[in-house]
């Protein structure tokens, strides 16, 4: 009994390191998933930050659900601003009924696993908060619950 109490216990200090370590190597790449050169019109950047500031989600009462309607062209360009000017990167968002396509790539510092951080997403619309159906980042697929668990807080 002592001696598989202490293979478990040496598998667990092993094993956890190894799997977050294999994670976060999946988690980045060597190149963006998406690159888009935008050049951003000042009525471009006015636009996007008005847009930003009537949606701001901090002036919300906290618990409370509110709708925001959007144009598809509206939310992608907001999306890709922020990306751009926030993290060295650019997205693309695709609306269709029901269901949002998200592809974004973000930049980050020298690091040994790669340089650019790659989120594809999949939401669904549903009576409350979106669902999502798809979540990558770089090549590591994850469960839409975990993606809805974030989003929920």
């Amino acid at each position: 009994m002592k001696r598989l109490l202490l293979r478990l216990c040496v598998a667990v200090l092993l094993g956890v390191p190894l799997a977050l370590g294999a994670a976060m190597y999946l988690c980045f790449e060597d190149q963006p998933l998406v690159r888009r050169t935008t050049e951003f019109k000042p009525d471009d950047v006015e636009r996007a930050v008005r847009l930003i500031q009537k949606h701001d989600p901090r002036r919300m009462k906290s618990g409370t659900l509110r709708t925001l309607s959007m144009r598809g062209e509206d939310l992608d360009l907001v999306v890709n601003y922020f990306a751009n000017r926030h993290g060295k990167g650019s997205s693309r968002i695709a609306l269709q009924p029901g269901v949002l396509t998200l592809a974004a790539s973000v930049e980050v510092p020298a690091s040994p696993f790669g340089r650019y951080l790659n989120v594809q997403a999949r939401l669904r619309e549903t009576a409350l908060l979106p669902a999502f159906d798809q979540l990558r980042i770089g090549r590591l697929p994850l469960p839409g619950r975990l993606g809805d668990w974030a989003l929920a807080r």
